[in-house]
C-alpha cells in the first residue's frame, strides 16, 4: 500500500520544478489570459495504523500548494466607482465543463471610520466608502462539497 502512494507521488513530482504553471482565461469577456504558477510547498505522510496485521491501515499523503493569483484594481472613470465585492471560486479540476467548486474566497471593503455618524464603525458604513478613502477588507473563505456553481446573472448558486 505504501508503494502505491509513492508511485503516485513519483508521477506528480516531476511536474513541479519547483512550480507548475497553468494557463487560464481570467476575464473571458476581454480575453485576459494569464499563466498561474502552482508551487508545491511540502508533502507530509500520516500512517493511521494500530493493532495487529488484520487491522485496516490508512496511509495519507498531504500535498500543500500555493497558487499565485492576480487581483485587479479599479477601472478608471466608471460610474460604479469602488469595487464593492470580489468573489473567486476555486475548482478541483481544470476541465471547466465538469469541474465543481470546492472553495469560495470573498473580499469586501471594510470601513475604518464612522461614515454615517452613528458613533459605531460597522457594515452600515461600508456603502459610503469612496475610491481614495482609507479602508480595509473583510475576507471570507468557504468550502463546498455541494457540486453547485455560481450563476452571475442570477446572483445565486445553482
Amino acid at each position: 500500500m505504501q508503494d502505491d502512494g509513492l508511485q503516485i507521488l513519483e508521477q506528480i513530482l516531476p511536474f513541479f520544478q519547483p512550480g507548475f504553471t497553468i494557463s487560464i482565461d481570467l476575464v473571458k469577456s476581454i480575453g485576459e489570459k494569464r499563466d498561474i504558477p502552482m508551487i508545491l510547498n511540502k508533502i507530509s505522510q500520516q500512517d493511521d495504523y494500530e493493532g495487529d496485521f488484520s487491522t485496516r491501515r490508512a496511509l495519507i499523503y498531504t500535498l500543500s500548494f500555493t497558487a499565485k493569483t492576480f487581483m485587479f484594481g479599479h477601472i478608471a472613470k466608471t460610474p460604479e466607482g469602488l469595487i464593492r465585492k470580489v468573489q473567486l471560486d476555486y475548482y478541483s479540476d481544470t476541465n471547466t465543463r465538469t469541474a465543481k467548486r470546492v472553495q469560495r474566497y470573498t473580499v469586501v471593503p471594510k470601513a475604518k471610520k464612522d461614515y454615517n455618524e452613528d458613533n459605531v464603525i460597522d457594515t452600515a458604513d461600508e456603502p459610503f466608502i469612496e475610491p481614495g478613502d482609507d479602508f480595509g477588507f473583510t475576507e471570507t473563505s468557504s468550502f463546498f462539497g455541494d457540486g453547485k456553481d455560481f450563476a452571475p446573472n442570477r446572483g445565486v448558486d445553482i
